[in-house]
């Protein structure tokens, strides 16, 4: 199931649950080019299946869904755009294959995702 992160920054960075440091990309850029507004985990409920994922919401109208199982190789699994405004929530259902977002659009939508395979 999902679980809401604590913080999310300005930065374009989010902090982990887990961690006190930084979740950037391999490269050192920050995971959007603007300020994540939310963020939400995802793990499968068989414990067997390590996969962690991260959806992120932006200011810049798009979210982003990044494989975290490794947090200081973060990689870039799907990019959701088609908001005409920022992101302001995010959310997963409980087995992983949708995904919701709510706008300042005054939008809401729902996004299949497929997580097998990660």
């Amino acid at each position: 199931g999902s679980a809401r992160i604590g913080t999310v920054s300005d930065a374009g960075t989010a902090l982990t649950a887990q961690e006190s440091g930084k979740l950037v990309q391999p490269d050192g850029k920050p995971l959007h080019k603007a300020a994540i507004r939310d963020a939400a985990w995802w793990r499968p409920a068989d414990l067997t299946n390590k996969t962690t994922l991260l959806a992120l919401a932006s200011e810049d109208g798009t979210a982003s869904v990044w494989n975290v199982t490794d947090p200081a190789s973060p990689k870039q699994v799907r990019h959701l755009r088609g908001h005409q405004g920022r992101i302001w929530r995010i959310a997963w259902n409980e087995d992983g294959t949708r995904i919701a977002t709510a706008s300042e659009d005054k939008t809401a939508r729902l996004w299949q995702f497929d997580p097998t395979g990660l």
